[in-house]
């Protein structure tokens, strides 16, 4: 005898344990064999069973495959966003969000969003394709005043995609430590070092020692870092305690986003971070104050 395959698009085996199911079919082996599949779309399941020389078959195994006729476009993701997420960078670290979207009923599912920018009103640019199980993307925009807007398009397994949703418009506006806008209550000490975006820093360890900033914009962050001298500050916005933020690391952390604040507007306010004065870890850092307009 000689070795065969046997293919069947259905499951039944009779009494000699041999797939008979309809239109199935036995051939001389080889790794690779053309097959028509049951007509229509949906899940399709193909079985195959194998005979050696000596005439005995295998037990049936099977596979199956989603057949798709997916010409129908997927939705747009639902509202796209934009707020501080990320540390570590040397610029903005601004995370663009959206909600899920969904392909047609039978469609071939959701694949991909397409992230993509105009920067200060000009053309637009792809600059993600993002996994359709994460509905996020990071960035870290440049430590400059410029203008930002995204959009988001799903795309689905058959290649279809939405029309974008867009996020509103939004300026990056940084404050570096000597900055002429930032109000020292008294002198917060300099500091020198490349891992400072600029290379300097402000810092100090005395207890109610202050620096305020009045900023017009939706989102303010501080960016700072955290360190084995580093205590605690808090944070007021127009005056109201808003967080209490605990700078203190075994190990430095550099271009740390310490605190984040989103607004539901733009807006005039004013942030002002007050020095604890922690026993024995007093020090306190300011790298760098980001807004979004």
């Amino acid at each position: 005898g000689m070795a065969l395959v046997r293919l069947s698009n259905s499951a039944g085996v009779d009494g000699d344990g041999v797939l008979d199911g309809a239109g199935s079919m036995s051939y001389t082996y080889t790794s690779s064999i053309a097959w028509n599949m049951t007509a229509g779309l949906g899940t399709q399941t193909v079985y195959a069973q194998w005979r050696d020389a000596a005439g005995n078959w295998s037990t049936p195994v099977s596979d199956t495959i989603q057949v798709v006729d997916d010409s129908t476009a997927p939705t747009p993701p639902g509202v796209v966003k934009h707020t501080f997420a990320g540390s570590g960078g040397f610029g903005f670290p601004v995370r663009i969000v959206w909600t899920a979207a969904s392909d047609n009923a039978g469609g071939s599912g959701v694949a991909t969003y397409r992230v993509e920018r105009s920067v200060n009103g000009g053309a637009w640019a792809v600059v993600a394709s993002v996994p359709a199980s994460r509905l996020f993307y990071d960035q870290q925009l440049p430590n400059s005043v410029a203008t930002y807007r995204y959009r988001v398009r799903t795309f689905d397994n058959a290649g279809n995609y939405s029309a974008p949703r867009y996020d509103t418009t939004f300026k990056t506006v940084s404050y570096n430590e000597s900055n002429t806008a930032l109000k020292y209550s008294a002198p917060w000490a300099l500091s020198t070092s490349p891992v400072y975006i600029g290379g300097k820093a402000r810092h100090t360890g005395t207890a109610n020692r202050s620096v305020s900033l009045t900023f017009t914009g939706s989102r303010v962050a501080w960016l700072g870092r955290t360190t084995p001298q580093s205590g605690s500050a808090r944070v007021y916005i127009n005056g109201v305690l808003t967080a209490t933020v605990n700078l203190y690391s075994a190990t430095p952390v550099d271009r740390k986003l310490v605190f984040s604040k989103a607004f539901g507007s733009v807006a005039t306010r004013t942030i002002k971070i007050v020095v604890l004065g922690t026993a024995g870890h007093p020090d306190v850092i300011l790298d760098q104050i980001f807004v979004l307009r």
